[in-house]
């Protein structure tokens, strides 16, 4: 769940900033740029890894303890 959330954020955020780039190099610094296609995968990957990252970190304790026990806590 973490690294599909990741993954179609880092795949929305390089799209995006891609076409960010585009338009800038077009309109205001006047040359022409191209498009890597690689540039969507890799924002993926990292996204991803990031999201995965920070799930384990944030979910560490949680992972540590038994499933007993976190849910007798979660039930008080």
């Amino acid at each position: 769940e973490l690294a599909g959330t990741g993954l179609l954020a880092g795949l929305l955020a390089s799209i995006v900033a891609s076409a960010i780039a585009w338009a800038l190099a077009r309109w205001v610094f006047d040359f022409r740029w191209t498009a890597s296609p690689l540039v969507p995968l890799f924002g993926a990957i990292v996204g991803a890894l990031l999201a995965l990252g920070a799930g384990w970190w944030s979910l560490r304790e949680v992972l540590r303890r038994p499933v007993a026990a976190t849910l007798r806590q979660a039930a008080e």
